[in-house]
């Protein structure tokens, strides 16, 4: 039942895109509920005065405050996306990771969407022109070729032109963004950086996978990454279902550090917790997050499957179902 559910909100989010055209963002929050400061000022605790151990007990027992928190955390970012970025339409859903916290997937289409996949398809055509140059030497008139070359070379431009850290004593994800000053914001952000987004090593019960064409175990975030000095847009070779070969668009953006997540600056420092947006830029990376969110259904929870056969144990035939489970 819940697969079905997920197809048909597939279905329902690729009519949506169909109709009035790819998103323009995708978005990613998750919770750092045992940290938030507002959530414990809720639960009565001052995460200032309080041990690590009486937050997530805080977490523990109330378990339907920290997700209503989260939620509402999340309408006041609606807010800002439709009165601030322009949103026309957004979409997303709400998983629960194997340790219980909430987090969010979703995508948006902004106002001032600069048709980034028409952009794409230019880039893809230039860079196409010139693999097609540098492999034929003999070519005498490649006039069209130049011409597809330097119109790529701009669509690819608008997409990308544009120490020792010590941990501190309080918990960024803790501390409030209106009481950081102005004199504080780059430490902060760099504090942030370090503190939630950071992939600090792979490990076999975490992320080492090993694919089955594989002989190596690999990480299934792609950490750790290769340095870049400049953003940069790539085209990658796909195997479609059509056995056509297509093109896969990514910009690959600058760092100086191969363990450090993408991220957005703005959203980082205000939603204090592992975040993530980043722009829609070709039709093949919607449809594939499409596939890997939209339609995605829940794993089966035991705790859940176990409660409901000692309620089917300790029924008779005759009982009321909803009477039984209240109890």
């Amino acid at each position: 039942m819940a697969n079905a559910y997920w197809n048909k909100v597939r279905e329902e989010l690729k009519a949506i895109i169909t109709n009035v055209g790819a998103p323009t963002i995708f978005f990613t929050f998750s919770s750092a509920d045992v940290h938030w400061p507002e959530l414990h000022s809720l639960l009565g605790t001052d995460t200032a005065n309080s041990s690590s151990d009486i937050r997530r007990q805080n977490v523990i027992n109330n378990p339907h405050i920290v997700d209503w928190f989260f939620t509402q955390r999340l309408e006041c970012f609606k807010h800002w996306l439709y009165n601030t970025l322009g949103a026309q339409w957004h979409w997303f859903r709400y998983e629960y990771q194997g340790r219980g916290s909430i987090h969010c997937h979703g995508t948006a289409k902004l106002n001032n969407y600069p048709g980034l996949c028409q952009l794409t398809q230019t880039a893809l055509k230039g860079f196409l022109s010139q693999k097609v140059k540098d492999e034929n030497s003999i070519l005498i008139d490649t006039t069209e070729l130049d011409q597809d070359i330097e119109a790529g070379q701009k669509a690819a431009d608008k997409y990308v032109n544009e120490n020792i850290w010590i941990r501190p004593n309080i918990h960024l994800c803790q501390k409030c963004h209106g009481d950081i000053t102005d004199e504080e914001q780059n430490s902060d952000y760099i504090d942030l950086l370090n503190m939630v987004q950071r992939h600090t090593c792979c490990s076999t019960s975490y992320c080492r996978r090993k694919k089955s064409n594989e002989s190596e175990l690999k990480c299934r975030f792609h950490f750790p990454f290769d340095h870049c000095p400049q953003t940069k847009l790539e085209f990658e070779k796909v195997n479609g279902k059509d056995d056509n070969m297509h093109y896969k668009a990514r910009v690959v953006t600058r760092r100086n550090d191969s363990r450090v997540n993408n991220h957005q600056q703005l959203q980082l420092q205000g939603w204090r917790a592992n975040c993530d947006i980043q722009v829609v830029i070709d039709h093949y990376a919607c449809v594939k997050y499409l596939t890997k969110y939209a339609a995605k259904g829940e794993p089966r929870s035991s705790v859940l499957k176990d409660a409901f056969n000692n309620i089917m144990q300790k029924v008779g035939n005759n009982s009321d179902p909803h009477t039984a489970i209240k109890k």
